[in-house]
């Protein structure tokens, strides 16, 4: 148990597997979203992706409410800006269930657009609410989410403003986390900024090869299972996809604690 790897151009030592908290807010209860965590962390996850998207805030203040105090030492987590949480939504949480349970009765799959913004205020309301929703003085990693390289006018006073909260123990690293066409596009442009690149892959596609054309590599992974044709199980899905990244981390996501019994044997 608890074989960490570490993660390349980093001193971060993470488990094998991270746990992604995108749908952690699918459950209503508090207690069912904190006992996902306490398996995740009995199986020996010792890593945790979100962001203010995710539950439009309440992913961040679940995990925040569970690791606090010393537990926050035991855990690296990230988490990401550019794509903003719905500010009515993190208010009254009830009215994102509402809206679920709305959707669901009409068997609609209206997708609510997102709300891009980086603008350095913006940017700077995200990563304070971040910090005060993990209960935390710092970010172990911070993403630039899903970014489109037309839509960074201002990458240079982003990058400054990094470095300053880099420097101040904010946050510890920077990366990108998304599709890896536009992760290759600005670091092209931008060469030397992220310190991370958390990419979507897929078995068929081995998106995360493509970083070679950059010298980089992917140090976490994600989407495997969603991006799956139905040819592999979920164990053979995840068996190939350490096999693809060896050297970095497979970011896995369920609500369901049931499904994570999965995870044990690469841990």
């Amino acid at each position: 148990k608890m074989n960490k790897i570490n993660i390349n151009n980093t001193d971060l030592y993470v488990s094998k597997l991270s746990f992604g908290t995108a749908s952690i807010h699918h459950k209503f209860d508090k207690k069912s979203r904190n006992n996902i965590l306490a398996k995740a962390c009995d199986l020996g996850i010792t890593h945790f992706d979100t962001a203010r998207l995710y539950g439009h805030g309440l992913a961040e203040r679940t995990l925040g409410n569970y690791f606090n105090g010393a537990k926050r030492e035991k855990v690296t987590i990230a988490t990401k800006f550019g794509i903003h949480e719905n500010p009515i939504y993190e208010s009254f949480p009830f009215l994102m269930y509402a809206n679920k349970i709305k959707n669901k009765l009409l068997s609609s799959n209206k997708v609510e657009p997102f709300i891009r913004d980086l603008n350095i205020n913006k940017i700077e309301t995200s990563l304070q609410k971040s910090l005060k929703s993990l209960n935390s003085s710092w970010i172990d990693i911070l993403y630039l989410h899903e970014p489109q390289l037309n839509e960074i006018k201002n990458l240079d006073e982003i990058i400054s403003w990094l470095e300053k909260k880099k420097k101040n123990g904010d946050i510890r690293y920077f990366g990108v986390a998304g599709y890896v066409e536009s992760a290759i596009l600005i670091e092209k442009k931008y060469p030397k900024i992220f310190d991370i690149f958390q990419i979507e892959d897929s078995l068929e596609n081995k998106q995360i090869n493509k970083l070679e054309e950059i010298n980089k590599s992917a140090q976490f992974s994600f989407g495997y299972i969603r991006n799956n044709s139905k040819k592999y199980t979920p164990k053979e899905i995840l068996d190939l996809a350490v096999n693809q990244n060896k050297d970095g981390s497979i970011i896995v996501s369920t609500n369901k604690i049931e499904h994570m019994n999965l995870y044990s044997s690469y841990l």
